[in-house]
């Protein structure tokens, strides 16, 4: 019973930064891990990127192919104050993640960015926030392990399960 690890794909989400490199895989899966996954960085750029529809913002949703053909989409990261997004964690996983480079832009626009409620800890009522929401509902995250980390990246809380939900709580605590 359970899933062969090689049944399960590892999307590594960096938005339209650079892919990771081989030793950032290791250090992020360990050696055991990274050795037996299948592990792909996503291509905010790549051509083959599946259109999941618009966001009530209007964002054209592009994600990963791999991204959205899975059966269950996990998801994980940290959550921390974010610039222009509130906190990051949760559904940033989706958005930008595993977006397209349009998506991205659409969700970073200008507009967006200087609306006075795109501010570090600030969720209601900001734009970028809650287009990122609306996409990872599109995009169906089903679920989420996000830790706060403190110093020396010892992590000071976890949360994990529905998305909307275990963001929450880490979002309350920090």
């Amino acid at each position: 019973a359970g899933i062969a690890a090689d049944a399960v794909d590892v999307v590594i989400g960096g938005g339209a930064h650079r892919p990771a490199y081989p030793d950032e895989v290791v250090r992020l899966l360990g050696t055991q891990w990274a050795g037996r996954l299948r592990v792909t960085c996503h291509d905010a750029r790549s051509s083959d990127l599946v259109d999941l529809g618009l966001t009530p913002a209007g964002t054209q949703l592009l994600v990963d192919p791999l991204v959205a053909a899975a059966g269950l989409r996990i998801a994980y990261g940290q959550v921390e104050p974010h610039e222009f997004a509130g906190f990051t964690g949760g559904r940033k996983s989706i958005l930008p993640a595993v977006a397209g480079e349009a998506s991205i832009l659409a969700n970073h626009s200008i507009a967006n960015l200087s609306h006075p409620r795109a501010r570090p800890g600030v969720l209601a009522g900001n734009p970028i926030h809650e287009d990122m929401l609306a996409a990872a509902r599109l995009a169906h995250l089903d679920f989420i392990v996000n830790v706060v980390l403190g110093g020396g990246l010892q992590p000071l809380a976890l949360a994990a399960g529905d998305p909307d939900a275990a963001h929450a709580r880490l979002v309350d605590f920090v």
